[in-house]
């Protein structure tokens, strides 16, 4: 499958073109590059039909792929029926947390969008500021001199 859809009939139609029986025909393979089973689950799940309006599903599909091969399997499962592999059980997201509600500064800001960026961003981003080279230096864990340093080997770079 190329083509993603939002459709669960569409994507059983396509699942189904593959599973029809013909002569001579023993077993399909279903190559999903687009991440349909994700989005709808595994083909032979039992789906709930009905005429009536429904609010679309949230969340995503009871299945999970595994880690080994790329198999995509039903979440409950406890080992890969194609590898062997042990699946880790996935625990739920908490839905509430203990803790207390802070207003964070701009510096606190500003370090968490650093540490979201990759070295070459980072050095793009803070260019010949000192200022921020020093932050980039606080991020990183490094020694409050590597700022001075890097600036002096752009400085050369430059000339």
């Amino acid at each position: 499958m190329l083509a993603p859809t939002l459709s669960l009939s569409r994507y059983l139609q396509m699942t189904g073109r593959a599973m029809r029986a013909a002569p001579g025909k023993e077993f399909a393979v279903l190559l999903d590059h687009c991440g349909n089973a994700l989005r709808h689950g595994l083909y032979d799940a039992e789906h709930e039909w009905s005429l009536e309006d429904r609010p679309r599903r949230p969340g995503k599909a009871p299945v999970r792929r595994c880690p080994g091969c790329g198999l995509v399997v039903p979440a409950s499962c406890r080992s890969c029926p194609n590898c062997g592999e042990a699946l880790v059980a996935i625990a739920p997201a908490p839905v509430s947390a203990e803790g207390r509600l802070v207003e964070a500064d701009p510096v606190t800001i500003e370090k968490m969008r650093i540490r979201a960026m990759g070295w070459r961003r980072e050095l793009e981003w803070a260019g010949a500021n000192y200022a921020r080279l020093r932050l980039i230096g606080e991020v990183r864990g490094y020694h409050p001199g590597w700022a001075e340093h890097e600036l002096r080997r752009q400085m050369e770079d430059a000339k």
